[in-house]
């Protein structure tokens, strides 16, 4: 047996371990880790109000390092740097610098960004890729891409906003190699690209690229959408149906590998069955987050549990409230949860299921 195919091995049974045993007699320390630098954002996109947020004062690089050198950061694995826009805050690549130099297990990276910037976002992958080469970080940069043309423009709000994405992807492919770094794009589905995602498939495949899928949630914490239901949610039968065809695809997609099939399968059933979600979230277990006003979150679709201008981070993160609001999300927000970040950590980490979920004869029988 191979040392890599020893060592994934071994973190299967570690993960297994904290989620079903350690993690029910006390809180897990942090391996998954979000910074929100900024809610400014220079779209407008349909699912999301992001944008909408008044002006209020951010943290400043001199809070966050300060912030950072919380013990608490050495145990983070995985980091990603969210918005609003990212690129819009001018000293994003400083965080990145100051995350990297106090999280001393990290070993991977996420850029999530529209890709409206081109220029602005191509200076900052060669910087932040530079930095991760040299501590053996991986680098990813993910580019939020809805559909071809208009359907993204659409979307996103911004005319030609797919031009744009589609030049920031195209040139970030001519520099990857040269940078070390990888290109990922993501896709929210909803109401308005459900009938177009062959078509986004196929522009994707001829570039090259992954796809990773989102289906769309709506919260009252994070992108405040609650109001944008009828606009870009599944709420008639024709586009719910669209809907699950899409994911039965997902679904099937099953191999030893595929973590994500699980979470879809989960998908499926709590659409059409009414089920309670069986994929476990990481961020819930043992992620965390911090945004650019200093409010602290297990998950940022829900409440937050602290801000860091009343204490450390470890202080809030190991509170008796923050327990309280994560004991009352997990019960009550989780098992309806659509949210797939980070599914295939989650599905790994519930090992026993997932391997049931393989033998399945009939995808869409119940485990």
């Amino acid at each position: 047996m191979s040392k890599i195919n020893l060592d994934n091995i071994l973190e299967v049974v570690k993960g297994n371990f904290s989620y079903h045993v350690t993690g029910k007699f006390k809180q897990l320390p942090p391996k998954h880790f979000t910074i929100n630098v900024t809610y400014r954002c220079n779209a407008k996109c349909k699912m999301c109000n992001i944008w909408k947020y008044g002006k209020k004062d951010e943290l400043t690089l001199q809070e966050i390092e300060g912030i950072l050198q919380d013990p608490i950061f050495h145990t983070v694995e995985d980091l990603a740097i969210n918005g609003g826009e990212a690129t819009l805050r001018k000293d994003v690549v400083d965080i990145v610098a100051l995350s990297i130099k106090n999280m001393k297990s990290l070993s991977s990276i996420t850029y999530n960004t529209n890709g409206l910037l081109t220029d602005k976002i191509i200076n900052n992958v060669k910087q932040i890729a530079a930095i991760c080469n040299d501590r053996d970080i991986n680098f990813t940069i993910y580019i939020s891409l809805d559909g071809v043309g208009r359907i993204h423009d659409e979307i996103r709000g911004v005319e030609g906003a797919f031009e744009r994405a589609s030049t920031t992807i195209l040139k970030l492919k001519k520099i990857k190699n040269e940078y070390g770094f990888h290109i990922g794009t993501s896709c929210v589905l909803n109401r308005i690209n459900i009938e177009h995602i062959d078509e986004l498939e196929k522009w994707r495949e001829t570039e090259g690229l992954s796809q990773s899928y989102i289906l769309i949630g709506f919260h009252d914490a994070y992108v405040h959408n609650l109001d944008r239901m009828n606009d870009v949610g599944f709420n008639d039968r024709a586009s719910q149906e669209k809907l699950l065809k899409v994911i039965k695809r997902l679904a099937e997609n099953k191999s030893l590998t595929n973590f994500s099939a699980y979470y879809w399968y989960d998908m499926y059933n709590m659409i059409t069955k009414g089920k309670k979600r069986r994929s476990l979230c990481p961020l819930i277990m043992e992620g965390a987050a911090f945004d650019a006003y200093g409010d602290v979150y297990y998950c940022l679709s829900e409440q937050s549990v602290g801000n860091l201008k009343d204490g450390t981070f470890s202080e809030i993160y190991y509170s008796e409230k923050a327990r309280e609001i994560k004991s009352k999300i997990m019960k009550e927000r989780c098992p309806q949860c659509e949210s797939g970040c980070m599914v295939d950590i989650g599905v790994r980490n519930n090992i026993f299921s997932y391997l049931k979920f393989l033998c399945l004869k009939n995808k869409y029988e119940a485990l």
